[in-house]
């Protein structure tokens, strides 16, 4: 038997308790928890707009005030990853400046450093010694009750809900917002539906995991509110999504067997329903979402990919001039968004790339105990990036730390205790 095992008792009053913790380290954990917190917060909720026009300044309030907590973050004494983490974000961000500085195009567009930069900084950040404390877990419980308020009210067409979203959240190109809630699309605060979609599949498997570790029929409720969710948006990406959400059901199932399937019926069932209520011609819309991967020219891979899609410039820059990344330079014949791994490839050749992802991937199974979930999110994120740079995107960044957290506190394997008494 270890001694380290034992844990000694000493006279003591009644009142008194056998050991306490050390004082600063519950002062830098309860600090870190108020970190993540408010990080995350700020990624879910700060506006985006005011009275429906997009605002860029609100957007430099929100990527000031995400530095700033970063950078507490990274400071703490256990919150820097590592020197390999530094050595692929150092080396990211100088071939990003390097060919800056010899690129080929006139103008620079630096704002998109800065969202290079969080990025950086996030990926150099430790969160796997943040406990989930009821800092955490009351935040995340009125997060998921908010979340789905909205969505209710979108679903329903509650002028009052989509007025707030129009007005605060009108966000990437006018009209976009109007555009999603009018069809009853619960894309929340996220403007897109396929930006909504990421966001939603990320609160499922929180919440899921919740319900799968300590069995609260709450967490079970949000769970399939936000599967449901990912029906009612009516887009391939959240199809395709739902579909890794049912499989992610159907590995976990040995754990919880009878609640899993309760679960997959329940699920299952309330999105359809609610999803041929809003739309009578629910399967065809479906089919028509999912074919729209690859045909639809509005939408999809070949709205992105195809001779005459948005990044049909991009790619042929790039195919002509291999060797002439262009950094941060700018030009209005180029277009800078809807995938992570072609806008990458553009401003920093195929080394950058290469450099930021294994960044990400040490992330990951650093800052997370289950490796079978940070897999599995690597795998999605990688995924999502053909259609869209999500980890560069500013309430990607934030949020991210906040919801390792979380998965944490539910996905460590759980040791038995054992007390010893002295005889």
């Amino acid at each position: 038997m270890s001694t380290a095992s034992i844990t000694p008792l000493r006279k003591s009053s009644g009142a008194e308790p056998v050991s306490t913790p050390f004082p600063l380290a519950t002062y830098l954990d309860r600090s870190s928890q108020l970190v993540v917190t408010a990080l995350a917060l700020i990624a879910l909720y700060f506006p985006t707009s005011t009275g429906g026009d997009i605002s860029r300044a609100l957007a430099a309030v929100q990527a000031v005030v995400s530095c700033v907590l970063l950078l507490l973050l990274l400071t703490t004494p256990a919150g820097f990853l590592g020197a390999p983490s530094l050595t692929l974000v150092l080396c990211a961000n100088g071939l990003l400046w390097f060919f800056t500085a010899i690129s080929p195009l006139r103008e620079t567009a630096l704002g998109a450093a800065v969202f290079y930069g969080l990025a950086s900084l996030l990926l150099c950040t430790r969160v796997r010694s943040i406990s989930a404390g009821k800092i955490v877990q009351r935040v995340f419980f009125l997060v998921n009750v908010f979340n789905l308020t909205l969505a209710a009210g979108v679903i329903a067409g509650l002028p009052a809900v989509t007025d707030f979203l129009t007005s605060n959240y009108s966000v990437f190109w006018p009209g976009l917002v109007e555009h999603m809630v009018a069809l009853r699309k619960p894309v929340l605060t996220f403007g897109s539906h396929s930006v909504a979609a990421f966001f939603l599949f990320l609160f499922f498997i929180a919440s899921f995991e919740h319900y799968v570790t300590n069995g609260r029929p709450t967490y079970f409720l949000f769970a399939v509110g936000y599967l449901v969710s990912l029906v009612l948006l009516r887009s391939s990406t959240a199809l395709i999504l739902m579909s890794l959400s049912i499989l992610h059901v159907a590995i976990s199932i040995a754990r919880r067997p009878l609640g899993l399937l309760v679960f997959l019926v329940v699920g299952a069932g309330v999105g359809l329903m609610v999803a041929a209520w809003l739309d009578t011609e629910f399967l065809q819309t479906a089919s028509q979402a999912l074919a729209g991967v690859l045909s639809d020219q509005t939408s999809g891979l070949s709205a992105r990919y195809s001779a005459d899609g948005l990044l049909a410039g991009n790619l042929s820059f790039i195919l002509r001039s291999p060797l002439q990344p262009v950094g941060f330079g700018f030009s209005h014949d180029l277009f800078f968004g809807d995938s992570g791994y072609v806008e990458m490839i553009l401003r920093g050749s195929l080394a950058l790339p290469v450099v930021t992802y294994s960044a990400f991937a040490i992330f990951l199974f650093a800052n997370l105990r289950s490796r079978w979930l940070a897999a599995e999110l690597l795998a999605v994120f990688l995924a999502f990036e053909v259609g869209w740079g999500n980890l560069i995107y500013l309430r990607t960044i934030g949020f991210l730390p906040f919801f390792l957290v979380v998965l944490n506190s539910v996905s460590a394997p759980r040791r038995r205790v054992r007390r010893y008494r002295t005889p």
